[in-house]
C-alpha cells in the first residue's frame, strides 16, 4: 500500500513539472540577443574582427593591386617587344646604269611581289654579278659582298656559288689582286631567265693591269618571301646559274 502511495506522489510531481514548463513564458528576443552579445565567444569574435579583419581586407586589396600591376607590366613588355622587333630599315628599289650610277629609286613597300618592275629585277641581277665575281682587295667589303651574293641565291644556284668560292675565294684573291666587273648587257630569254654578258678586269692592288676576260651566263630567278631585308629586301632569288668564259 505504501508503494502505491509513493508511486502516485511521484507521478503527481512529474505532472506538476510538465505543467510549469509548458506554461513558462518564452524569453524575449531582445533579452536573448543581449545575452548573445555578452557571450565570450561573440566578444572574442568581435575583438578578432576589429584587430585582424581590416588587416586581412588590406592584404586582399594589396594582392589585387599587385596582380593588376603585374598585368600592366606584362602588357607594356609585350608592346616594347613588338616595337623592338619591327625593322627600322626602309628598303628601296633602285635602277642603275652599267657604270653603277643610280637613275631612279623608290621605297620597296610600294610594290608587291607580283608587280616588281623588270628594271628592279635587272638591277638585282646586275648587283649579283658585282657581288659574286668582283674582288675589291678590302677584306671587309669582300666579306660583305659574299654575304650579299649568298642572300640572293637558293637551291642549285647557292651550290654553284659555293663551289665557285671554294676555288676563287675573294678573301684570298684580294690579298694580291682586284677584279672589276663590267656588265655589258642583260637580255631576257624566258619569263624568269636572263642572259648576261660581262667583262672581268684583273689588276694588282696598285691598279696595274693583269688580264681582261669576257664571260657569258644565264641566270634563272624567282620571287619569294623576304628572309633577309638587308641583302635581299625584294625577295628575288636566283635559282640557277651557268657561266662560261668567252674565247
Amino acid at each position: 500500500m505504501n508503494h502505491k502511495l509513493k508511486i502516485k506522489s511521484i507521478l503527481e510531481k512529474l505532472n506538476l513539472g510538465r505543467y510549469v514548463m509548458k506554461n513558462q513564458p518564452k524569453a524575449d528576443a531582445a533579452i536573448v540577443k543581449d545575452i548573445d552579445k555578452d557571450s565570450p565567444y561573440v566578444k572574442g569574435r568581435m575583438a578578432w574582427d576589429e584587430l585582424y579583419g581590416s588587416t586581412a581586407t588590406q592584404l586582399e586589396n594589396s594582392h589585387r593591386l599587385l596582380a593588376c600591376l603585374c598585368a600592366v607590366i606584362l602588357g607594356l613588355g609585350l608592346i616594347c617587344w613588338h616595337v623592338a622587333s619591327q625593322s627600322k630599315i626602309q628598303p628601296y628599289i633602285v635602277q642603275v646604269t652599267s657604270n653603277g650610277q643610280v637613275i631612279t629609286g623608290m621605297q620597296a613597300q610600294s610594290f608587291s611581289s607580283s608587280d616588281i618592275p623588270q628594271s628592279a629585277i635587272e638591277g638585282v641581277l646586275y648587283k649579283f654579278m658585282l657581288y659574286s665575281r668582283g674582288v675589291t682587295g678590302d677584306p671587309d667589303v669582300d666579306q660583305d659582298d659574299i654575304y650579299a651574293a649568298q642572300a640572293l641565291t637558293t637551291g642549285d644556284a647557292f651550290t654553284t656559288l659555293s663551289n665557285y668560292y671554294q676555288q676563287n675565294n675573294p678573301l684570298i684573291l684580294g690579298k694580291n689582286q682586284k677584279v672589276t666587273i663590267q656588265v655589258q648587257y642583260e637580255i631576257p630569254r624566258t619569263a624568269n631567265t636572263y642572259e648576261i654578258a660581262w667583262q672581268e678586269t684583273t689588276t694588282t692592288l696598285s691598279d696595274q693591269p693583269v688580264s681582261q676576260k669576257n664571260f657569258i651566263g644565264e641566270i634563272t630567278y624567282k620571287i619569294g618571301d623576304v628572309k633577309d631585308i638587308k641583302y635581299n629586301p625584294l625577295g628575288i632569288y636566283i635559282t640557277n646559274i651557268t657561266w662560261t668564259q668567252q674565247i
